[in-house]
């Protein structure tokens, strides 16, 4: 293979790397795209294309293939050199061979399933989803990729907490609280409109609880953290994602006005409910109208026109507490893009209107003091205990 294919690392902007042996598993003929090459064929024209400086444009099935015959199961990397940030690699003192195989994957082989969320390691979590929506698995590719979100992230979540994470703004809370908000999302797509995700999330105990103990100790704790933030998230996606369907289609809107199919005035008279938004919705068309009347050749591009502004980004989360991550998702599934350079913008001026706030009141003495008090992490218990009596 080519050293793009066959090669590992490092894993940051340097470190160990090198080499690497791929065990792939052969799904068969039915499940490749043309018909296979064989391994000196695929072994000349590599090594010919490489000799040449050009890429590889291989003509076959092959293990790298993009279609789904092959599944790797297994890698060995051969650890011979430590990679600066230059991309100057030097021999290891030590060389070592590091090799990783995917559990669920081989699970997926040994049972005869296409993949993970067929085997018993998920079927049991993914009944629940389909119980509790009314939607069988095989129905459409549509619900099937909810379902298995909701699956996937629920199970995610309960061991998360089970480890001792628990939902925040930042850092590893911040990840969890991301997986939680994306599982509520598509369940909503499955129709699931009351609190769920517990439910979910007990199927996961129920499944791994008698070989994790971690779940099974802290069943009561996962379910609570769960519920709670379930709530919590339940009225913020549903007055953010009303306000941005309307962003959405607003921004549609615009580009059939650049293609002549609608007047300024049409979009004048949709407007929007939310009075913020709407202010946002005048300005917006009026730069268009103005753009458009100065630019009667070259006119707007798509982009423009369907890019969310970053302003509107940051207003969804600062102002409703939509997180920007689920706008891009969003967006993206009704063929909109999002301006994350201006939302980068936003955060940034946002976040140092907070430190002279902070410097202002004198939040930075206080903290130190409470640093010097040995305060500066504590553990919440808020979740399962009302009272706490510490020495």
């Amino acid at each position: 293979m080519v050293t793009a294919d066959n090669w590992w690392g490092p894993a940051g902007d340097e470190g160990p790397t090198g080499p690497c042996s791929e065990l792939h598993y052969d799904g068969g003929s039915e499940k490749g795209c043309t018909s296979m090459m064989t391994p000196i064929e695929l072994d000349l024209q590599l090594r010919s294309e490489r000799d040449k400086g050009i890429s590889p444009t291989i003509t076959g099935c092959h293990p790298n293939c993009d279609c789904e015959r092959f599944v790797e199961l297994w890698n060995l990397v051969f650890m011979q050199f430590y990679q600066d940030a230059d991309r100057n690699r030097t021999p290891l003192p030590a060389p070592s061979v590091d090799t990783g195989m995917g559990l669920e994957r081989i699970t997926a082989v040994l049972q005869g399933k296409n993949n993970v969320y067929e085997t018993d390691l998920f079927s049991s979590i993914v009944d629940c989803v389909c119980d509790l929506s009314g939607i069988p698995y095989g129905k459409s590719e549509e619900s099937d990729f909810a379902i298995r979100v909701v699956s996937e992230h629920a199970r995610a979540a309960s061991f998360l907490i089970g480890d001792g994470v628990v939902p925040a703004n930042e850092g590893r809370g911040y990840v969890l609280r991301r997986v939680i908000r994306r599982a509520i999302r598509y369940g909503r797509r499955l129709g699931l409109e009351q609190p769920f995700l517990s439910k979910v999330a007990q199927s996961v105990l129920d499944k791994f609880g008698s070989v994790y103990k971690e779940l099974s100790e802290s069943s009561e704790f996962i379910i609570r953290v769960i519920g709670l933030e379930e709530d919590r998230f339940a009225n913020t996606y549903e007055q953010g994602n009303a306000i941005l369907q309307d962003m959405i289609a607003f921004r549609k809107a615009l580009w059939d006005l650049c293609e002549g199919k609608i007047t300024a005035q049409d979009i004048a008279a949709t407007g929007a409910d939310n009075r913020l938004v709407g202010d946002r919705f005048e300005e917006e068309l009026t730069r268009f109208v103005n753009m458009l009347a100065s630019n009667p050749d070259t006119g707007v591009t798509v982009d423009q026109a369907n890019m969310l502004p970053g302003e509107w980004v940051f207003l969804l989360s600062d102002t409703y507490g939509f997180p920007s991550e689920l706008t891009a998702e969003i967006t993206r599934e009704h063929g909109v893009s999002v301006d994350i350079d201006g939302f980068t913008v936003e955060m940034d001026a946002q976040r140092d209107r907070a430190r002279a706030a902070q410097s202002f009141s004198g939040g930075m003495e206080m903290l130190t003091v409470y640093q010097e008090l040995g305060a500066d992490k504590t553990l919440f218990v808020g979740y399962d205990q009302c009272r706490v009596i510490h020495r």
